[in-house]
Parts: structure tokens; sequence; C-alpha cells
């Protein structure tokens, strides 16, 4: 076939037709003409943000490894997960090369190095579970900040990586039996809160890394926590009852703030919310969990009351 082919191909006549008309596109947009897209941050911002995802990056390919390399293969088997699943997160690892290199290159040099990092498990299930949160927040991390980058050429980019780390957060989820996927919307997260969120597990980091100039909170935390029923096996899909009953009440606690996080103790928490003008505060709350109302004390405590019905 290809001896026919070849002498057709070449008895071909050449047809110059000149410089190809554009195809119609409707007026308005941004970024649609011929000018070449600049992938580089556009003002401090732009750095800022995009450095502190590349932070969560380095910590996710640490983190794929660092399970992989803890836990044998026997170990994986035991909690569902199989051999073809453990080669599933070592390209998810590889896909975090990938997404660091990209920022990297982005930052032109001058963006965050690996870290030393700290877990907080010590089972197979302990590590998937802190896995798909992981993901999580950096997903919603991105979507808080992508869309007032300067640098849209960045932007776009950055949300060819994002969705495949939504793909991630939904395995990892998969693997522990959870309903994949359980939102009609994905929440978006500003960077504050996102680094709120990774600072505690980052321990010390290179000496140049720059300084990640966004706020860290003070920590939120559940202070009658109910036992979960965490017994479900990986799945595609598991059709889970609530996690809450009718009439159950959960109660939260701010920390003081001044508490020291993050790597090498250069970051404290703090708040710019200001003391609290009444000693009670009731107001509806639409969430995805059925919540009739809660309470905000003066003590700054606050209590969930799950509607009765």
């Amino acid at each position: 076939m290809r001896n026919y082919i070849k002498p057709l191909l070449l008895s071909l006549p050449f047809v110059h037709y000149g410089a190809a008309a554009p195809p119609f596109t409707p007026s308005g947009g941004l970024g649609t003409n011929s000018t070449p897209p600049k992938y580089v941050p556009m003002s401090d911002f732009d750095f800022q943000s995009l450095n502190l995802a590349l932070n969560q990056e380095w910590i996710e390919l640490d983190l794929f490894h660092n399970g992989l390399a803890r836990f044998s293969s026997e170990e994986f088997e035991a909690a569902g997960i199989t051999p073809e699943d453990q080669f599933l997160i070592q390209k998810m690892a590889d896909q975090e090369v990938g997404h660091a290199t990209m920022l990297s290159n982005i930052l032109q040099g001058a963006g965050a190095k690996p870290c030393n990092y700290t877990y907080p498990f010590n089972t197979v299930r302990e590590f998937v579970d802190f896995s798909q949160k992981l993901t999580r927040w950096g997903e919603a991390g991105v979507y808080g900040f992508i869309e007032h980058l300067d640098s849209r050429a960045a932007a776009s980019l950055l949300v060819q990586s994002i969705t495949v780390e939504a793909r991630q957060q939904l395995i990892f989820r998969q693997f522990e039996g959870l309903f994949p996927t359980p939102e009609s919307f994905e929440t978006g997260l500003t960077q504050s809160m996102a680094w709120t969120l990774l600072a505690p597990y980052l321990t010390s980091c290179p000496e140049e890394n720059p300084r990640i100039e966004w706020q860290n909170f003070p920590g939120l935390n559940v202070t009658n926590a109910y036992p979960l029923d965490n017994s479900s096996v990986a799945a595609l899909s598991t059709n889970r009852t609530a996690l809450s009953v009718p009439g159950q009440n959960i109660t939260l606690a701010w920390e003081a703030p001044g508490k020291t996080v993050g790597y090498d103790g250069k970051y404290t928490t703090n708040t710019t919310a200001g003391p609290p003008l009444v000693n009670y505060l009731t107001f509806p709350l639409y969430s995805l969990v059925d919540l009739e109302y809660l309470v905000c004390r003066l003590d700054f405590t606050i209590e969930y009351h799950f509607h009765p019905s």
C-alpha cells in the first residue's frame, strides 16, 4: 500500500492559496487577537497566588510518594486498594510533577521549592482520607482566585491542571468508599483560607522560598465530635446514609489567635474580624447538610441545630 501511495503524493501539484481568512468570531472576548500569550505573573497578586498553588502541588507530590513508600502492597490490598489502584496513585504523583513544573516555569524559577512535611496518618485508610481532603482544598483554593489573576494566560494553564486535581480528589473518595460527587457546585476558597488549611503540614522549607503573604486564620474545631462510621470499602460509588441525625447539635470553637503555624516558626495565626457585637446571633444557614439554624456566642463557640424533619 505504501509503495502506491508515495508516488501519488509526490505527483500532487502544489497550489498556493495565500493567507487564509480567520474564521468568524463574534465581537467581544479577551485575548482573541493574534498577540502571543505571556505565561508570567502580571502582578504581585499573581505571584503570591501562584506561589501558594505551587506549595500545594509540592505537598501533593510528596504525599503520594510518601504513602506508596510507607505502606506495603499487602497493606494497600487489605484496605481494598489493588495493585492497579496503587499504580494510579503513582500516576497521580507523576501528574503533580507536571503541575509543579508548569507553575515553577510561570514563576520563572522564583517560586517555592519542595519542603519537609508532617502528615496525620498511620494507616492506608488514613492516608487515603487525608489525600482526598488535601486535594479538595487544593482544588477549592484555585477556584477562589483564578478569576482574579491579571495573567489570563497563566490562568488558562492553571485551570487545565486543576481539572486533573479534581479528578484525583474524586478517585480518593472512591478509594475511601465515599460517594464520589456529593455536590452540584464546588466551593471556592480564598488564598488565606487555603493557606490556613495547608500551613500546619509544612515543617521546614528552603531558606530561599519566598514568604507566603496570605493570612493564617485561627483554627475552628469541633468540641463535641460524634464518632463516624468509617467502615466503607473502596468502590466506584457508595450510597452512604447521612453523617448526621435530626436534632443533633454540633458545637464549634475558635482557637485563640497568636498560634505559631507553618514552616520554621515563621507564621502566626491572627484575625482582623474584631470582637462580636452581640452575645447571641441566630440565622439560617444553607448548606450541603440539613441545618435549621445556628447560634454564634460571645465566647466564640458556634452551635449547629439540625432540622428535625
